[in-house]
């Protein structure tokens, strides 16, 4: 598909999306649960979690492979696999970190809209893995399935 394309389609859905939102967004923000000391304790942890995912993952991570360009691109760019740093201990550290992130922002905001949102990345994340990881293993064949068998997806496993 190429690049050029690939990001036209993806620009064009977020819009759609965030139009979406916009549209509904009285209702979505219509709940307002209030300021709740719990929610905010719950917050800081989920937070934490996220930032260090987040700088652990960096050092892997380039901004090129997170926007996905190897995987669009027009060349037959293979890339490695990242089994490295956190990609040694669960395969998506990006998607774990953003699922905190966005939990951390709901339980903050405590707004009924802000958990419709985390509910809807939840999906949106396991949707993308799926895809992702069906990509994968075309890209990487048995070397992935390797490491799928070595490393969980989402959840560390104690060793």
């Amino acid at each position: 598909m190429g690049t050029r394309w690939a990001y036209t389609i993806l620009s064009g859905g977020m819009l759609l999306m965030m139009i979406g939102t916009y549209v509904v967004r009285d209702v979505l923000l219509a709940t307002d649960l209030g300021t709740n000391v719990l929610t905010m304790v719950l917050a800081i942890p989920c937070v934490a979690i996220a930032v260090v995912i987040g700088s652990k993952r960096k050092r892997y991570l380039t901004f090129r492979i997170l926007v996905g360009v190897p995987e669009v691109s027009e060349t037959s760019q293979r890339g490695a696999l990242l089994t490295e740093g956190p990609y040694a201990v669960i395969r998506h550290p990006r998607y774990v970190e953003a699922t905190f992130a966005v939990l951390g922002y709901a339980l903050v905001a405590n707004y009924v809209g802000t958990y419709v949102l985390f509910f809807a990345c939840i999906t949106a994340i396991y949707l993308i893995v799926i895809l992702e990881e069906r990509e994968l293993r075309d890209r990487f064949g048995e070397e992935y399935d390797a490491y799928c068998r070595a490393v969980p997806r989402f959840l560390p496993q104690s060793r």
